[in-house]
């Protein structure tokens, strides 16, 4: 980092899993699962359409499946996913980009999403247009600039 930067979090590449798999951690050098400075999971499907993140909770299958909690540890929470929309310029273009959040109740907290079944994930429903508790965020979609060649977005 420069001087006068801070660092924010870190995300790490997890060997040995089916999909992309990046721990996120506040400390770069820690990506411990049960160090204080574990964040949670960002985990990705196999092409990298879509991706979820959840916090440092224990994944459901790993749980008695009649309580939300084990011990003291708690399911894992379901903070949001991001689904990318194919390209007709394959790899070379642009893609759309589609993010769905958990929605802010009324006392101004976060709507806690903590599936224990798939149908339950905020990104099944998102992608059934369930939209009760989710929140929609779509990027500005950029334009070909032939003077820059290249695709732009205009921030004005």
């Amino acid at each position: 980092l420069k001087e006068g930067d801070r660092m924010l979090l870190s995300a790490k590449k997890r060997a040995k899993n089916r999909t992309s798999n990046y721990s996120i951690s506040m400390d770069p050098k820690d990506h411990n699962k049960s160090g204080g400075n574990f964040v949670g999971k960002l985990r990705a499907n196999f092409i990298g359409t879509e991706f979820q993140i959840f916090d440092h909770g224990l994944n459901p299958k790993n749980t008695d499946p009649d309580s939300l909690h084990v011990s003291s540890t708690p399911v894992r929470e379901e903070l949001g996913c991001i689904l990318y929309a194919s390209n007709v310029l394959g790899s070379r273009g642009p893609r759309k980009m589609k993010v769905a959040v958990p929605a802010i109740g009324k006392n101004g907290e976060r709507i806690a999403s903590r599936p224990k079944l798939k149908h339950e994930e905020v990104l099944t429903r998102f992608k059934d247009r369930d939209m009760a508790n989710i929140v929609e965020l779509v990027n500005k979609p950029p334009r070909w600039n032939d003077h820059v060649g290249a695709y732009v977005l205009n921030f004005n």
